[in-house]
């Protein structure tokens, strides 16, 4: 059975900041987000599939997790 769920919208953004300092030509900071779901969307899942089941084509829950984002410091030298 070939069932579609609702249109999938999300939005993943990453932005990095380099910084040189001076301990070798090469040396710097890497700082870093990450952030999945911009816009913290709900979106609702896929309906039920199976035929058989009284809930066939309903659909139950959230297809998409609460915003997340991620820090990071990298050090390059």
């Amino acid at each position: 059975h070939d069932v579609r769920g609702p249109a999938l919208h999300s939005e993943n953004v990453s932005i990095i900041k380099r910084t040189p300092f001076r301990l070798t030509e090469t040396s710097c900071f890497d700082f870093r987000v990450d952030i999945r779901n911009l816009f913290n969307r709900a979106g609702i899942g896929d309906p039920v599939t199976d035929v058989s089941s009284p809930y066939f084509g309903r659909i139950f829950g959230n297809r998409y997790e609460p915003r997340q984002l991620q820090i990071g410091l990298r050090v390059n030298f």
